[in-house]
């Protein structure tokens, strides 16, 4: 008796596993974009909070922003962006293939938003992060300065 598998065994196995990676491949085919701008939330979701933060302690008797463009951010130190101290700046880049838009009300230029020293923001709303694959992650700032 030979041992061993035939040529009809393995065609059956390769198919089975041809169709088990075609099933699970849109499933996890944009794994990776996910998780890329879950974490890219998480990351810009933190420096929102700094810039806060850093109003409301004072620091250097300032006050603190955010200002968003579609490829970066930049915490600032300074009433708005363009009379800031660019010494402070703290400039994030995102990784390629994601891009911010925003939705904001309130005052000031319609790309940055900046805490007075009780931590109330002049522009609140939605920043929104996409990635090339269509993904999205929102991060909302309500009219408290609260991040969620």
């Amino acid at each position: 008796m030979k041992s061993g598998l035939t040529l009809t065994e393995i065609l059956i196995a390769v198919a089975i596993m041809i169709v088990l990676a075609s099933v699970s491949w849109p499933l996890l085919g944009n794994w990776p974009f996910k998780v890329q701008a879950s974490s890219a939330k998480a990351q810009l979701a933190q420096m929102v909070r700094l810039a806060r933060e850093r109003s409301v302690a004072g620091l250097n008797d300032k006050s603190h922003g955010l200002w968003l463009d579609s490829a970066s951010y930049t915490v600032f130190q300074g009433d708005n962006y363009a009379a800031r101290q660019a010494d402070y700046d703290f400039k994030t880049n995102l990784d390629n293939g994601l891009s911010l838009s925003w939705q904001l009300a309130g005052v000031g230029a319609a790309n940055e938003i900046v805490f007075n020293r009780a931590g109330v923001p002049a522009r609140y709303g939605k920043i929104i992060i996409t990635s090339s694959a269509g993904d999205t992650a929102e991060i909302d700032i309500n009219q408290l300065g609260i991040v969620n």
